[in-house]
Order: structure tokens, then C-alpha cells, then sequence
């Protein structure tokens, strides 16, 4: 099978051209809005990382250390 494309002229170049065009500033302000959007959404979830690292800290802190265990009977 031969590709037969055809060949557009000036004018239906500078159409298909002005409806892209129209189409990538449609797109511009939803994805601005899903930018906003996920940008939040990582925030949160980093300062949700952060207390939770805080409260192990804390935990970690206020946990009698640990006992030294006897040592093993080595008789054999």
C-alpha cells in the first residue's frame, strides 16, 4: 500500500494551526489547575512524612533503653 497524504495548502495549514493552537491554551488552564492541584497533594503527603518522622523521634526518645541481655550459658 502507497501512503497517499495530502499535501495541505497555506490555508488549511494556517486552520489546522489556529485549531491546535486553540486546543493547547484550552489544555493550558486545566493542567495549571492539575498542577495546583497535585502540588497540594504532595505538600501533604510530605508534611504527613514529617509528623510521622517527628513521633518516631519522639518515640525513640522516650524508650528505656534497652537492657543488656545476660550473656548465654556457654557451658557445653
Amino acid at each position: 500500500m502507497e501512503n497517499q497524504q495530502k499535501e495541505m495548502s497555506k490555508e488549511e495549514m494556517a486552520e489546522r494551526k489556529a485549531k491546535l493552537t486553540q486546543f493547547y491554551k484550552e489544555q493550558i488552564e486545566f493542567l495549571k489547575i492539575q498542577l495546583e492541584y497535585e502540588t497540594l497533594v504532595a505538600d501533604v503527603e510530605d508534611q504527613r512524612a514529617r509528623a510521622i518522622f517527628a513521633q518516631v523521634k519522639v518515640g525513640q526518645m522516650l524508650a528505656t533503653p534497652p537492657q543488656p541481655s545476660e550473656e548465654p550459658n556457654t557451658e557445653e
